[in-house]
């Protein structure tokens, strides 16, 4: 079993620029022997949007540990587009060298670089319905 909470505060500037800051805990019941059961994580994320229905948008999460661990982590963060269509849908193509979907994964058990070529690409359709 593994927990994860966070607590997020986002902000709009403009039609062009928002921005969000988290603060997270993630617990992991079971562990290896040299490793520690909680992480604690602060981030950030931001949305560009360079025109009327293209976007670019940033994230990266720093994971905290209190105690020296035998693990050589490394700062998830990412980079993508965002496009909309005139029909509702949502395009994201996305590029991180987090190591898993979620933060109970990424944040505990990151430790591709960027610099060694080790990235992933993610792509995201969503779908707006209105009544």
């Amino acid at each position: 079993m593994v927990y994860h909470f966070q607590l997020l505060a986002a902000k709009r500037f403009s039609k062009s620029y928002s921005m969000q800051f988290n603060l997270g805990y993630t617990h992991r019941n079971f562990v290896n022997v040299d490793d520690i059961n909680y992480v604690m994580n602060i981030g950030v994320a931001s949305r560009i949007k360079m025109s009327k229905r293209l976007a670019l948008i940033l994230e990266g999460n720093i994971p905290m540990r209190f105690e020296t661990v035998d693990f050589d982590s490394t700062i998830p963060w990412g980079f993508g587009l965002e496009w909309e269509t005139g029909g509702g849908h949502v395009f994201q193509l996305n590029f991180t060298n987090a190591t898993g979907l979620a933060e109970t994964d990424y944040l505990s058990y990151t430790s591709t670089r960027w610099g060694d070529g080790q990235f992933r690409l993610g792509f995201t359709i969503a779908r707006q319905f209105r009544l």
